[in-house]
């Protein structure tokens, strides 16, 4: 059920049309588009998609006729931004320089809507936080009642449901037909944690509440519901806190033996044990102590419970269980530095299985070190045969050269000699002379 009429009526994609460029945002709203916008005559978005709202109620699909807005430019606006515009889309960016420059954060469209509100509609949390972080108003509703929180859940954004519970929501505020929250949600997950919620708020009123009215069987009925007892209400006080301050001995009983921790802290850093001291409740006191509370424990503004005791008897009775006390410590100190000797060695063994690694290491290298060392003067040697092996190359080179140049002179030594027999023997018409 949508959360203004009888069918899911709104338009859940809705769009904001831009009438124009300008450094200011203008809208009219258009025929059978849910939420169009317009402006006022004072530069005020008129409507923002909130025209859902009476749309559901109707059950038609505008409650404004198309061009019903004006139209003409509008006056600045703080930063040049429409906030409610900027919240619908998205755009954080344009609602960051909407708020530093002085805009206000809970103007209202013609639907009564604030930017939050459509932020949360639209599931835009890094805007529903920007807003809730510059004070926008987490209670403010509609013209129908419904707050950021209703139209989260029922258009299922189920992030910024879970922000706005975690930034103090109210599960239990009713719209104009009396539907809570929970009542619209339009997914389970949605539904799971407002009905947490609705829980966790339910037992740490009623809880307290007991604890004050000294109501030993509503506070039975607490504990057997596995309600937690360290839940904090108004100052961070527990339950046991309440109790002990009220001097109601069988509630601190009951709490104490259901497991309730006699050494939480307020925001004053004040413990159950400080409460029972101030009013001299000795029998709270002894409790308190059997399980555990801690006679040394300062509160804010230093002071033991002892400090803060009203009677003589009382601060006999934490003396004498810090003395008892003694033992206790001696023997946590001694276990604490037995632990811490026990790490010493081991960190000493340790140092010794490194330094026997290390020396390890040492060897190791000097014994490449050598390796490298022989390796070298090898090189070298082979370095030195091989420049002895080219000299001796070079030389036979160098013979080799010389016996060349023997054989071809006396190659052309028999030439000349050859030539000067034929030469002898031939005429000079070229007829040999030998018969």
């Amino acid at each position: 059920m949508a959360p203004g009429g009888s069918s899911k009526k709104r338009d859940i994609g809705r769009q904001v049309s831009m009438a124009d460029a300008a450094p200011m945002l203008s809208a009219t709203p258009r025929s059978g588009q849910l939420g169009s916008a317009s402006q006022d005559g004072d530069g005020g978005l008129d409507t923002a998609g909130a025209g859902a709202r009476a749309a559901g109620r109707s059950g038609s699909s505008s409650s404004r006729k198309p061009g019903s807005g004006r139209t003409g430019r509008s006056k600045p606006r703080p930063g040049g931004v429409h906030a409610h515009v900027a919240a619908y889309e998205g755009d954080l960016g344009k609602l960051r320089r909407y708020s530093e420059a002085g805009g206000d954060l809970e103007k209202r469209d013609s639907y009564r809507a604030t930017p939050l509100l459509l932020a949360a509609e639209k599931g835009h949390e890094a805007c529903v936080a920007y807003l809730l972080d510059a004070g926008a108003d987490i209670t403010a509703t509609d013209e129908h009642d419904y707050t950021a929180l209703h139209l989260a859940a029922y258009y299922g954004r189920v992030g910024v449901v879970a922000l706005l519970l975690s930034r103090g929501a109210n599960t239990s505020a009713v719209d104009d037909r009396g539907r809570i929250p929970k009542r619209l949600a339009s997914r389970k997950e949605i539904s799971n944690l407002l009905a947490a919620k609705e829980t966790e708020s339910k037992l740490g009123v009623d809880v307290i509440e007991a604890v004050e009215r000294n109501d030993v069987a509503g506070l039975k009925s607490f504990i057997s519901g596995k309600g937690d007892l360290n839940q904090k209400g108004k100052n961070d006080m527990t339950p046991l806190h309440v109790a002990s301050f009220n001097g109601r001995t069988d509630i601190v009983r009951m709490l104490l033996d259901a497991g309730a921790d006699p050494n939480s802290v307020d925001e004053d850093r004040d413990t159950p044990l400080h409460y029972a001291c101030s009013s001299g409740n000795v029998d709270i006191i002894t409790m308190l102590l059997a399980k555990g509370a801690d006679p040394t424990a300062a509160d804010g503004l230093g002071r033991t419970p002892a400090e803060r005791s009203t009677g003589t008897s009382v601060q006999q009775l934490l003396e004498a269980e810090s003395y008892k006390s003694i033992p206790k410590n001696i023997a946590q100190i001694r276990k604490q530095t037995e632990a811490l000797q026990l790490r010493v060695d081991t960190n000493e063994s340790i140092f010794v299985q490194k330094a026997i690694a290390i020396k390890g290491l040492r060897i190791a290298i000097e014994d490449k070190d050598s390796e490298i060392r022989a390796l070298k003067r090898k090189v070298l040697q082979q370095d030195a045969e091989l420049k002895a092996l080219k000299t001796k190359m070079t030389a036979i080179e160098e013979i080799m050269n010389q016996a060349a140049e023997a054989s071809q002179g006396g190659k052309r030594a028999v030439e000349q000699v050859l030539k000067g027999l034929i030469d002898k023997n031939t005429s000079r018409d070229g007829t040999c002379k030998v018969s």
